[in-house]
Order: structure tokens, then C-alpha cells, then sequence
């Protein structure tokens, strides 16, 4: 009876293990992560250090169906030449300018999010472990302190273009009104008239050095970039090991506990191993990003962008990405087989 208990503990214990390692238990403390945020490229471990190759470029063509091939390729790509290069919102959409700040559509700002820290994300409570948040100290991270407001559009863009208050200004929120004039014909973005209705074009807005925490998205992605410049750093899935997420369970989901421009080698060992791709968008260009890339986002200058974002349909064709999934069972069982020497 003792035998077949110690068989039992010997199956038992190290898949219990496993998922306590796998979905972050030993990641309640970010004291030893603590952030640091740059004010000049020179700064940044990062981008000094890390093996990084540009993203290709490839000029546009209205004759192919640039949608569906790049879903299809799930290969980061910057398009030039496009017909963004005709919208009226290259030369409307400026920072400095009027037209924005009067806009009818940007009247009344609602969930403007301000911070004294450039980079600025949202936890999500609704996972398992946000029920024991308290133990998790995300109040020690500066980039989950931030407020949201609603403002004026001339209000805002004066903090933009004077932020001598030494915060920072943050805004997402639909194309919609008369804005969605300034940047058409955008049917390149689309892949259907039905994929046109179902999605819509999301208008980012803000001031320099800012951008998201280093994180993936489980959807495609197109950024179009129309006034000032974004840089991005981009890590393909396979990375994952090198650039130590947070688990599915933990509020930061999909995120890095990277510090991107001071990395804490003793936190996240790893990272100084990571190889990416580096771009910087001009006005004009689209990047289009596959799902669970990761990404670094860096305002430059001011900027305005689009986002357009949509799923694809699961066909054979896109088999190959379950490899992700593959490398995270992989290291699943490579935490069961070393566990489970600790039972006999």
C-alpha cells in the first residue's frame, strides 16, 4: 500500500509542480524588476546590445491581395507606396495643426490616460491569479500607475506639443464621423467586404517616448503610421523562452518581465540571448504585424497612427503555428521530467 501511494506521489506531484512553475507562483515580487525608463536612445541596453535585423520592405501594388498574403506568410513586413500615401490625413492629421484638436470628432476626449511614466498598460483582472492580486506588489510597477480623464481635443494636444508638466499623454479610440474621409480608400487593409463591417480602424495618439510594455497580440495586426515617428522591436514566438512572459494565469498576461532598456540579468538571465527585427516608421508606411509576435513600441517624435487589427480564419494552411504551442509543451514536459526526480 506505501508502494503504490509513492507511485501515485511520483505522478502527482510533478505535474502539480509543473503547473505551479509554468503559471507563475514565484512571480509575486517585481522589486527586483524595477523600472527605469530612458530619455535617449543611448540609454537603452537594448537597442545597443541586442542582435536586431531590419524588417523587410516592400513596395505596394494595387494588383495583389496584400491582406491575404501577409496572413498567409505571418512574416512582419513594412509596405511603402501605398494609397495611404493619397490620404488627405497626411496632411491634415498634424500634430502641431489645427484641424485635430477642433475636430468635431475629438471634441470631448473620454479615457485619455496620463502617467508620469512613458510606458502605460492595463492589467487584466479577470484571470486566475488576480484573486490573490495583493500578493503580486503590482503597485511596485510604475507603467500599471496611471490615471484616465476626459479632455478637450485642444487641451490635449497642447500637452503634446508643451508637455511641460512633465506627464504623459495617451489616447485610443475609434476613426469615426468624418475622420474616416481623411483615410480613404483603405480597402488594402481588408481582406472582405464582411471583414470591413466586422473590424474598425482605431486612432492612436501620443506624445514622445511613449508606447506599450514589451507584449504579443493574438491578432494580426497593421500600423500605419501618419504623423511623427515610431520605432518597433519585434521578437518572433520563438522567443518566448528569452523573454520571460508572464503566465496565462497572472493579470500581465502576454507581457515580458523584460525591462527593455534595463534588463536585470539576474531576474531575466535569458534576454540577453533574444534575436529580433528592428524597424522605424515614417509617414506613409505600414507595418503589418502577425499574431504573437512580440513587439517594443517608441514614439520618437509625437505621433499619430492607425491600428487595424483582425483575427483570420483557422485553415490547414496555418498549421504550422501550433509550433508555439508545441515549444510550450515542450517545456512543460521538460518541467515534468525534471520534477519528477525529485521523487525518487
Amino acid at each position: 500500500m506505501i508502494t503504490l501511494d509513492k507511485q501515485r506521489l511520483a505522478i502527482v506531484l510533478p505535474i502539480v509542480l509543473s503547473i505551479f512553475i509554468l503559471f507563475g507562483l514565484n512571480y509575486f515580487s517585481h522589486s527586483k524588476s524595477a523600472q527605469i525608463y530612458r530619455r535617449s536612445d543611448e540609454e537603452s541596453w537594448s537597442l545597443k546590445n541586442l542582435v536586431l535585423k531590419d524588417v523587410e520592405r516592400i513596395e505596394w501594388s494595387p494588383t495583389l491581395p496584400f491582406t491575404l498574403k501577409l496572413a498567409t506568410m505571418r512574416e512582419p513586413v513594412v509596405l511603402t507606396n501605398t494609397v495611404v500615401t493619397t490620404w488627405k490625413a497626411l496632411n491634415l492629421w498634424q500634430i502641431n495643426s489645427s484641424y485635430l484638436p477642433s475636430h468635431p470628432n475629438l471634441k470631448e476626449m473620454k479615457d485619455v490616460k496620463i502617467g508620469l511614466y512613458p510606458t502605460m498598460a492595463s492589467p487584466d483582472f479577470n484571470t486566475a491569479l488576480s484573486k490573490i492580486r495583493s500578493k503580486l506588489k503590482l503597485k511596485d510597477i510604475p507603467w500599471l500607475n496611471y490615471t484616465k480623464i476626459t479632455m478637450s481635443g485642444q487641451d490635449f494636444f497642447n500637452a503634446l506639443n508643451d508637455p511641460s508638466d512633465g506627464k504623459y499623454y495617451y489616447h485610443l479610440s475609434r476613426v469615426s464621423g468624418s475622420l474616416k474621409d481623411d483615410v480613404s480608400p483603405s480597402d488594402f487593409l481588408w481582406i472582405s467586404d464582411v471583414d470591413k463591417e466586422n473590424y474598425e480602424l482605431w486612432l492612436w495618439l501620443g506624445g514622445a517616448d511613449i508606447g506599450p510594455p514589451l507584449h504579443y497580440d493574438m491578432d494580426h495586426n497593421f500600423f500605419v503610421q501618419i504623423s511623427g515617428r515610431k520605432r518597433f522591436i519585434l521578437f518572433p514566438p520563438q522567443e518566448f523562452r528569452n523573454l520571460h512572459l508572464y503566465p496565462r494565469v497572472h493579470p500581465l498576461t502576454r507581457k515580458s518581465q523584460v525591462n527593455f532598456d534595463h534588463p536585470n540579468f539576474t531576474a531575466t538571465p535569458n534576454y540577453k540571448n533574444a534575436k529580433g527585427l528592428q524597424v522605424v516608421l515614417d509617414p506613409g508606411e505600414v507595418l503589418y504585424l502577425p499574431p504573437y509576435w512580440w513587439h517594443n513600441v517608441h514614439a520618437i517624435t509625437p505621433c499619430v497612427i492607425l491600428k487595424r487589427n483582425f483575427f483570420f480564419p483557422f485553415t490547414w494552411k496555418y498549421l504550422w503555428h501550433l509550433s508555439l504551442r508545441v515549444e510550450f509543451l515542450k517545456l512543460w514536459i521538460d518541467c515534468m521530467q525534471s520534477l519528477s526526480k525529485l521523487t525518487r
